[in-house]
């Protein structure tokens, strides 16, 4: 009051302009005294209304705002205002005028943060270690936004009061509430996906993929030839235990992921094939990469955005891709015993590592309905890029799918739904089906190449590191590789199943042909190789 009172005027003006100022703070101080009493139906009215306009709330203004206010407060006139930091806020001469803009500007805001109080009012003589009151447990689960809770709880996380161990024990029960009904909220209605809460689940899911182009059932005229990409296992664990809150709040989960790929050449040509270090010329050298590794997956406030971080460290050349393929071979396939593993990339092994980064865009507008019944084509469009011992590339995309990205995740994942009986969960097993096609720029491919990053450094230092007894030349390795992948799934209340297609151009360039073992000719400068993989998920 002192500062808004003391601006410097003529006598008559400056008397009105005081007049006026105090009358305005009087009203804003008795609307907040009135805010402190509100009853239940009034505070669920006010998170009816800011449920009505979320793309509004943006807690990161109000973190400016507050810290403009408290410049503010500590000021003795306008002046001394960074106004570089208030420019935004339209800062003006007229005090009054500057302090209604700001609060326009954050009004749903401020009603998040007069609902954080009001709870706390409601709270103020229950004195249970473990119970809210039946009021606060209304206007809580009265919340059907997930953003807007979430503001919520950073409100309610940064009202402190110091040595009042009330307020405090409140303050917990408060948190603790709020993260549940989010988690209730982001149940059945995401994918995974949630802001950070303190009622962190510790396993959100659990997915199993296999890849083999022995799945790929003879579709295109493809059999199990055991070569290129010829299998993949890949085990991730959804928790929500590590969220990175990296600049503005967001949706996410995080995944741990333990896995291997295996690349072979024709080896079933045993007049060629009779050793364990044994290659062929004509074909790729054997490789696999043996991993474990961590994704944050994030999606953005709008849900027309959403990205992955994918790091994975392990080993290239070792044991992995024998073992592997012995073990399928011998109980599952009946194939031939698996021969040339000794020749592999990098044998008999070195560490590696891949950084991934994707992002993803929707093409629909923010207004456009997912909802209703019959099929839906929602296009997406991708660019991603890898750096790593493994491959470096990057890599632009379009993908046509069923479903838009707050219903399925890229894990092919829908939302879990809750029903009330057997024949309600019956009724909704829901299908999904989705279509990408994707052009990759390989820089360094180090499963064809050799060890590198960016160019092969197998003969930098020969006396430390055995360069790999087969590679490719450079000029014979194909720089722009493209890809397609089909995906078919159903989704059930707690677990799903998926099948994906994937189909990819000639990676390499050969000066000869091929026989397969029943006298096919396969070309590697022109066959483009086919492998599927199979899914399975259960959702916690």
């Amino acid at each position: 009051m002192i500062l808004l009172s003391t601006l410097s005027t003529p006598n008559k003006i400056g008397t009105l302009h005081k007049l006026l100022t105090t009358f305005l703070l009087l009203i804003l101080c008795s609307t907040a005294k009135a805010q402190l009493n509100l009853s239940v139906s009034e505070i669920i009215q006010m998170v009816h209304s800011i449920e009505k306009d979320t793309f509004n709330l943006n807690y990161n203004l109000y973190d400016r705002y507050n810290r403009i206010e408290q410049k503010v407060q500590k000021a003795d006139s306008l002046i001394s205002i960074n106004l570089a930091d208030s420019s935004d806020y339209k800062v003006v001469d007229n005090k009054a005028d500057f302090l209604l803009k700001r609060h326009e500007q954050v009004s749903s805001i401020g009603i998040s943060k007069d609902i954080s109080h009001g709870l706390y009012q409601l709270e103020r003589n229950n004195f249970s270690e473990t119970e809210l009151t039946p009021n606060t447990l209304k206007i809580l689960q009265s919340y059907t936004d997930l953003k807007a809770l979430s503001i919520l709880l950073e409100f309610v996380t940064r009202h402190r009061h110091a040595g009042n161990t009330h307020y405090s024990l409140v303050r917990e029960k408060l948190i603790l509430s709020i993260s549940k009904q989010m988690n209730i909220i982001a149940d059945n209605n995401l994918p995974w996906y949630n802001y950070e809460t303190q009622d962190k689940r510790g396993l959100k899911g659990i997915q199993l993929e296999h890849g083999n182009d022995l799945l790929t059932f003879g579709i295109g005229g493809q059999t199990n030839n055991d070569m290129d990409y010829t299998g993949a296992l890949k085990l991730s664990l959804i928790t929500d235990l590590f969220k990175m809150r990296v600049g503005a709040v967001n949706k996410s989960y995080q995944v741990f992921t333990y896995g291997g790929e295996v690349y072979t050449p024709y080896f079933k040509d045993t007049a060629i094939f009779i050793k364990n270090d044994t290659f062929n010329l004509l074909d790729r050298p054997h490789a696999c990469f043996h991993y474990v590794g961590f994704e944050n997956h994030g999606i953005s406030d709008d849900n027309m955005r959403r990205w992955v971080t994918d790091v994975k460290v392990g080993i290239i050349g070792g044991r992995f891709g024998y073992n592997f393929q012995n073990i399928l071979h011998r109980d599952i396939s009946l194939s031939p015993a698996p021969v040339g593993w000794d020749a592999q990339i990098d044998y008999p092994g070195r560490l590696a590592f891949q950084l991934r980064n994707k992002w993803e865009f929707l093409f629909l507008k923010k207004s456009a309905s997912y909802t209703g019944s019959g099929i839906k084509f929602i296009p997406s469009f991708s660019g991603e890029a890898a750096v790593g011992y493994f491959m470096t590339y990057a890599q632009v995309g379009l993908n046509i799918s069923s479903h838009n990205f707050i219903y399925k995740n890229s894990h092919n994942t829908l939302s879990k739904t809750r029903y009330s009986n057997n024949i309600d969960r019956m009724k909704r097993i829901r299908f999904f089906g989705d279509y990408d096609i994707s052009l990759r720029g390989v820089i360094h491919n180090t499963t064809l190449e050799g060890h590198g990053m960016f160019r092969t450094n197998e003969g930098d230092d020969k006396s430390f590191a055995k360069p790999s007894v087969y590679k490719l030349d450079k000029e014979n390795v194909r720089r722009a590789v493209l890809y397609n992948n089909l995906t078919l799934g159903l989704q059930f209340p707690s677990f799903n199943v998926f099948y994906r297609y994937s189909i990819k151009s000639p990676e390499y360039k050969s000066t000869g042909t091929l026989h397969t073992f029943e006298g096919e000719v396969l070309d590697p400068s022109t066959r483009w190789h086919q492998w599927a993989t199979i899914g399975v998920t259960f959702v916690f």
